[in-house]
C-alpha cells in the first residue's frame, strides 16, 4: 500500500471515530436520589431526530418521548411506588437508531425529624419494605459508639446518614448503612453543645437542628459537624426539637419541661415567642404547627 493512500485512510478513520463519539446516547436524570412514588426528570441526547425513545425503570416501562429535531427529548418518570431501597437503572431506547442510554438512581427516603412529619404521625406514607408480618423478624443490624446514653433523643435519617443526641452533650453522625463487617460503628462526625442532650434532631437545608440543657439551639452543618450558630433560649431547658415543615423549612417548636412553657424558633433565629403551655385548646389547634399536649414532648 503507497504512502498516499495510506495518508486518505488515517483521516478517514479518525472522522468516522469522531462522529461515533459525537452520535453516542447519553442521559441525564434529576434528583438522582428520591423515594418511591417520586416524580423525576430524564433529559437524553444523542438519538435520532423525531424517534420514539421509550424508557425503563429497571425491566419496567416507564413511558416513552419523542426526540425532537436535534436527537433530545426531555420527560418525567414516575418512581415505582414498589421500588426497594438502594441503587436502579434508568434506561432510554430510541426505537429507530436502537441507541441506548442510562442513568443510576439511588431509592432513598429520609425522616428528617421526630415521628418524621409535622403531624406527628410517626408514619412513613412511602414504606414498601417493613411490614406488619416481617416486623417481628427484625435483628440488629449495627450498633453506634457514643460517650453517653440515649435519654430521649429520637434519631433522624438523612440522605444516607443517622443523626442522634447523647446525654453526653453531643450530636452524633453515623452511616446508615452500618459498618459492615463491624457491627459496634463508630460516628462519621460528633458535634459538642454545652450540657446534656435529651431534645431530638431536625434536619433541614443541610443543617441539623438540636436543642441543649444549657438552654441553646445549636445548628451544625449535615456533612461535617462544624458548629453554624448557637441561640440562648432565655431560661428555656429544652427539651424537643421539632421538623422541618413541607418547604423544607426548619420550624422547630422547643418545650420548657421545668417551666411548662414552649418556644418558636423559626431557622437559626432568636425566639420568637413563648407561650404558656397549659392553653390546651389553643395548641390542639395548631397541633401541625408545633404544639403539644403537656406531659410527653410532641405527645
Amino acid at each position: 500500500m503507497s504512502a498516499n493512500i495510506r495518508s486518505y485512510i488515517l483521516p478517514i478513520l479518525l472522522i468516522a471515530s469522531l462522529s461515533s463519539l459525537a452520535a453516542a446516547a447519553s442521559l441525564a436524570i434529576s434528583p438522582a436520589i428520591a423515594p418511591p412514588g417520586s416524580k423525576i426528570s430524564a433529559k437524553g441526547s444523542g438519538f435520532s431526530p423525531s424517534e420514539t425513545v421509550t424508557l425503563a425503570f429497571d425491566a419496567a416501562s416507564a413511558g416513552s418521548a419523542t426526540a425532537d429535531s436535534s436527537g433530545n427529548f426531555t420527560a418525567s418518570i414516575v418512581v415505582p411506588k414498589s421500588a426497594q431501597p438502594g441503587a436502579h437503572t434508568i434506561q432510554a431506547t430510541g426505537q429507530t437508531s436502537g441507541s441506548t442510554a442510562s442513568a443510576r438512581f439511588k431509592v432513598q427516603t429520609n425522616w428528617p425529624s421526630f415521628k418524621n412529619l409535622p403531624t406527628r404521625t410517626g408514619v412513613n406514607p412511602v414504606e414498601n419494605t417493613i411490614n406488619p408480618g416481617n416486623g417481628k423478624f427484625l435483628t440488629l443490624a449495627w450498633q453506634g459508639q457514643m460517650g453517653d446514653l440515649v435519654d430521649h433523643s429520637s434519631p433522624a435519617v438523612v440522605n444516607g446518614v443517622v443523626y442522634v443526641g447523647s446525654f453526653d452533650g453531643k450530636l452524633y453522625a453515623f452511616n446508615a448503612n452500618g459498618c459492615v463487617p463491624q457491627t459496634l460503628c463508630q460516628p462519621l462526625w460528633s458535634g459538642a453543645t454545652g450540657n446534656d442532650i435529651t431534645s431530638s434532631p431536625a434536619v433541614a437545608n443541610g443543617k441539623v437542628f438540636i436543642g441543649s440543657a444549657d438552654h441553646k439551639l445549636y445548628a451544625f452543618a449535615a456533612n461535617g459537624g462544624l458548629p453554624l450558630t448557637t441561640n440562648e433560649l432565655n431560661g428555656i431547658d429544652v427539651e424537643m426539637v421539632s421538623q422541618t415543615d413541607p418547604n423544607g423549612q426548619a420550624s422547630s417548636f422547643i418545650y420548657d419541661r421545668w417551666s411548662d412553657a414552649a418556644a418558636t424558633v423559626i431557622g437559626s433565629e432568636a425566639p420568637r415567642s413563648r407561650q404558656p403551655h397549659y392553653a390546651r385548646r389553643r395548641c390542639r389547634l395548631r397541633l401541625r404547627q408545633g404544639c403539644w399536649r403537656r406531659g410527653w414532648p410532641g405527645g
